[in-house]
C-alpha cells in the first residue's frame, strides 16, 4: 500500500507532462478523455492505498477493479504511436 501513492504521483506527473503537448486536431477529444482517465486512475490508486491502510480488502479490490480505465489509457497511447520514454 505504501507504493500506491507514489504510483499515483507518477500518473499525475505523466498527465501534467502530457498537458504540455499539442495533440493533432483529430486526436484532441480522445487525448482529453485520456488525460481525464489518467487523473481518475491516480485518484483510484490513492483510494486503494487508503482502503489497504484501513485493512479493507474488499474495498481495496473494488477500487482496483474500477481502475480498468488505466487499460483503456494504455491502449490509446499504444494505438497512436506513443512509446514509453524516460
Amino acid at each position: 500500500a505504501r507504493v500506491l501513492p507514489q504510483i499515483a504521483d507518477e500518473f499525475r506527473a505523466l498527465a501534467d507532462d502530457l498537458r504540455d503537448l499539442s495533440p493533432p486536431e483529430d486526436l484532441e477529444d480522445q487525448f482529453g478523455v485520456t488525460l481525464d482517465r489518467i487523473d481518475r486512475v491516480a485518484g483510484q490508486l490513492d483510494r486503494a492505498a487508503e482502503e489497504a491502510r484501513a485493512g479493507d480488502r474488499e474495498g481495496f479490490n473494488t477500487v482496483l477493479q474500477e481502475s480498468a480505465a488505466a487499460e483503456a489509457t494504455q491502449r490509446f497511447f499504444r494505438s497512436n504511436g506513443f512509446d514509453e520514454c524516460d
